[in-house]
């Protein structure tokens, strides 16, 4: 990934190469795939790109089945790209009953996630946002996921972001999101390969704290969260953690981003 891309994922953009494609009706993980590595989005995003992801979001998937998500429950996807989380969701824990919300400052991911939902004849719901305060108008959610969003933004930020959940969700919410897993070596290679970049020097310090299993801890408890489990995704390039929403917080300032 470019330097100056990079920089624009930092502030919660994605750019979006404007182009049309012709997309087939698809009723599979398999033909999801093939539409969805088509999507431009300003990097070589390419099939090899998508299939990782969405193995990720199937470790995902598996991980959270170990858990009492409910079949009818409210789920807010923040940062949810092309939605491939939400059609393996849709399509493997929720039900007819449940409720899918995905939001992303990328229009052009969105309209291209709404293409393809369509297609596969999945209700769900899709949005663009232009931050995080955006958010703030969704009510009743149940759970929000926030995966491959941490590695973006900086430690007020997140911090804002944790707040702002805690307005959404409902007491006793779960919160699900992802971190580098800096524990494991591939991990710790990714993120020392990103903050050695020269112009992220700066930054180096505070990377390596948002992605520490304690220092998310104190983050969350601050805003009103209690970590419930942690676990390794493979490739152990990232961790996924659940948190439950123990207490009601006020948001003491807007996310930036």
């Amino acid at each position: 990934m470019s330097e100056k891309l990079f920089m624009n994922y930092l502030k919660g953009f994605s750019k979006i190469i404007s182009k049309k494609e012709t997309v087939k009706t698809s009723t599979n993980v398999e033909s999801y795939r093939s539409h969805a590595y088509h999507m431009p989005s300003g990097s070589s995003y390419g099939e090899a790109g998508f299939v990782k992801d969405l193995a990720r979001h199937q470790a995902k998937i598996e991980y959270l089945k170990n858990f009492d998500l409910g079949s009818n429950s409210k789920v807010l996807d923040i940062g949810c790209g092309f939605a491939s989380f939400g059609y393996l969701l849709l399509t493997q824990i929720l039900e007819a009953d449940g409720h899918y919300l995905g939001v992303d400052v990328s229009s052009g991911r969105i309209k291209r996630a709404i293409d393809l939902m369509k297609q596969e004849k999945l209700n769900c719901q899709l949005e663009v946002i232009k931050d995080m305060n955006d958010c703030l108008k969704f009510k009743g959610i149940d759970w929000i996921t926030i995966f491959s969003v941490f590695t973006h933004i900086f430690n007020e930020d997140i911090a804002n972001y944790l707040l702002i959940c805690n307005q959404i969700l409902e007491k006793g919410g779960w919160l699900c999101f992802s971190i580098l897993d800096i524990e494991t070596a591939p991990g710790l290679s990714y993120l020392n390969e990103m903050v050695n970049r020269k112009s992220y020097q700066r930054f180096r310090t505070e990377f390596y704290n948002i992605h520490s299993l304690d220092y998310m801890k104190a983050l969350l408890k601050y805003a009103g969260f209690q970590l419930l489990d942690s676990s390794f995704l493979p490739p152990n390039i990232q961790k996924i953690c659940i948190a439950e929403k123990i207490e009601n917080k006020l948001n003491l300032g807007n996310s930036r981003y």
